[in-house]
């Protein structure tokens, strides 16, 4: 295709314990009839707390290929 990969990381490695965690719940509950959304108001410290963590995770990820997490970035060049 022509393109050359310059930077490939992964988002979201700080949190992927408590993110499989979540899905893995979500799924064992998933026989139940009513379908409904998981999205829910975060606890204003907590969503602080995540904010900062995931900004953290943004700055080291520019600088290192993070080695795993729940989803692929990849920039590249033609």
């Amino acid at each position: 295709s022509g393109f050359r990969l310059e930077h490939a990381t992964y988002w979201n490695m700080t949190m992927l314990p408590a993110i499989a965690a979540i899905r893995w719940i979500s799924r064992k509950n998933a026989h139940q009839p009513a379908v409904r959304s998981d999205l829910r108001p975060v606890w204003p410290p907590l969503n602080r707390s995540l904010a900062m963590l995931t900004q953290f995770e943004l700055r080291l990820s520019r600088h290192l290929a993070l080695p795993f997490g729940t989803s692929l970035f990849a920039t590249a060049r033609k």
